[in-house]
Order: structure tokens, then sequence, then C-alpha cells
């Protein structure tokens, strides 16, 4: 019998596993889970960490997440997984 799986694990499985060769290049792939979650891929660093606040560098810039009760779920492979209370999510130019 399978188990049937939610959109939001379903995500979070696809961000998991490895890249295409020809999209590691390409732009930031973000999937907002709700408000509770959000998963950037190909991040390349954290540049501010906080409850309140976590920015990563991104190919395109900078990504801001603010809300409460940040915190960091996973980093690895250049994916990060932020959970809390998402309030905004900002880009700003390098």
């Amino acid at each position: 019998m399978q188990k049937k799986r939610s959109l939001g694990t379903a995500l979070a499985s696809l961000l998991r596993s490895p890249l295409p060769e020809g999209t590691r290049g390409g732009p930031t792939e973000i999937a907002l889970c709700g408000r509770r979650q959000i998963e950037i891929a190909l991040c390349k660093g954290i540049c501010a960490y906080g409850r309140e606040k976590i920015s990563v560098y991104v190919k395109e810039g900078r990504l801001t997440v603010t809300g409460e009760g940040l915190t960091l779920k996973t980093y690895r492979d250049r994916r990060i997984a932020i959970t809390g209370k998402i309030g905004q999510v900002l880009f700003e130019d390098a």
C-alpha cells in the first residue's frame, strides 16, 4: 500500500534531490510552504541570522526572510529550509 504525501512533503523531497547538471547555474529556486516554511535552493551562504530575520546570499543578490521564531531547519548542499512564522520575503540586489 502506497502512502499519500502532502504537497509540502513532495516539494521538500524535490528540493533535497540532486539538481540536474543543466540547472546548477540557473536562478535561485524558492518553495514557500504556507507561512511556516520556505526552502531555498542554490543558496551561497548565510549573511544574517536571528529569530526575527534570516538573510542569505543567492545568485541574484540577497534574500531576507523576516518573521517570528525563525530557525534554520536544514542547510546542506546549497539548500536551506527556514521555519517559523514567516512575515515577509525580500530580494535585494547585490
